[in-house]
């Protein structure tokens, strides 16, 4: 299950959820075969009606289509590469989940000036930049393939974290049945 999946899973949600009251979503699909970035970005508005929410939160923004500059609340990223391409998204107060697993794009392997970034240095250089930042991190991979022989399953782990995050906006029992519905 990749970022496509991610993102219908979570458009899903927002179908499900009554006090979603405005759901948007775009998509770029095929260019990881060329080492391309691949993305889904989806917009929550909840209801202004929910008491669960302050006033301030009650437009909450996971990833927005055609997103404006530190506009992001939310970033999971499944590769470090992709949290810096998209780093200039993101709040500067906002969360990214990350899975930390490498996967080193055959440009670094094959051309002698292409370099994997040093990923402690990243997050180092992340938090002196943007101190506000939350970074939950995790080898998503390897707990997946620990727990479940399955690599395929990380971006479950990743998803199972969200309603802990952000509870005034997941719902526990309804994430847990739709993560149920597609990872069965």
């Amino acid at each position: 299950m990749g970022v496509i999946t991610m993102g219908k899973i979570l458009m899903e949600y927002g179908f499900l959820d009554s006090n979603v009251v405005n759901l948007r979503s775009s998509e770029s699909r095929g260019v990881s075969q060329r080492e391309g970035s691949v993305f889904s970005y989806i917009k929550f508005q909840m209801g202004d009606h929910q008491d669960k929410l302050s006033e301030s939160s009650s437009k909450f923004s996971i990833l927005s289509p055609s997103p404006k500059l530190q506009s992001i609340h939310l970033m999971i990223a499944l590769d470090s590469l992709e949290m810096i391409r998209n780093l200039h998204y993101l709040k500067d107060n906002g969360t990214i989940f990350l899975n930390t697993n490498t996967n080193i794009p055959k440009s670094c392997l094959t051309h002698e000036d292409s370099t994997y970034p040093d990923l402690k240095k990243v997050l180092k250089n992340i938090k002196e930049i943007y101190p506000k930042v939350k970074i939950i991190k995790n080898n998503y991979t390897k707990k997946a393939l620990e727990q479940t022989n399955r690599s395929i399953m990380a971006n479950k782990f990743i998803l199972q974290e969200l309603p802990l995050e952000y509870p005034q906006i997941f719902d526990k029992k309804l994430f847990s049945r739709l993560l149920h519905k597609f990872f069965s």
